[in-house]
């Protein structure tokens, strides 16, 4: 056993709170070491001096102002105040992110509302031979597939699937990058 952990629980040893193994301990350690010695006789005059002060009960008065202090003092003290504005500004910095969210969603609406009312009203009559741009027809792959003979995907459906399916599809290890050249070259 060690000097600092002797000393450590020599107060417990001179009032007589370890166990059987720890005082044996300590009284093997006690035998060999002249410090521990000392600062265990400083322990029993010091437990000596205090056990013959004679201590005066205050009274019972004294008990209960003491304990109406306390009191007074634990409740009406700035720790309490702090944590009420702490639950205050809680309450006010959740009221304010709540304002915030209903506000954004609000806003959102509107310019939904407002893009798809002002599209509705704008004049889109085209005929079909001045669009310009791609119209994608689904048809059931069963009415492919009745024909035996018939090919399925020509090369250029096939490209036109694959870049479709590239752009929309989750981006690789490389990124959707990776293979746009190749996609690009792919003889129609």
């Amino acid at each position: 056993m060690t000097c600092r952990h002797t000393q450590s629980l020599l107060e417990d040893y001179v009032d007589q709170e370890l166990t059987k193994s720890q005082c044996d301990e300590i009284d093997a350690h006690l035998a060999v070491c002249d410090i521990c010695q000392e600062k265990f006789h400083q322990a029993i005059k010091l437990k000596e001096t205090l056990s013959s002060i004679e201590t005066v009960d205050p009274g019972q008065n004294y008990w209960d102002e003491t304990t109406q202090i306390i009191l007074a003092r634990t409740a009406q003290s700035d720790m309490i105040s702090n944590v009420e504005k702490i639950h205050i500004e809680q309450y006010r910095s959740a009221k304010i992110s709540f304002v915030r969210s209903a506000v954004s969603f609000v806003v959102a609406i509107f310019v939904l509302g407002s893009a798809v009312f002002f599209g509705s009203m704008k004049n889109n009559q085209q005929s079909a031979t001045e669009i310009k741009t791609e119209i994608i027809l689904s048809a059931e792959i069963l009415e492919h597939l009745n024909n035996v003979n018939e090919i399925i995907f020509t090369k250029n459906e096939q490209a036109r699937l694959t870049r479709g399916m590239f752009l929309l599809g989750t981006p690789g290890m490389l990124g959707r990058s990776a293979l746009i050249s190749d996609l690009l070259t792919l003889k129609e």
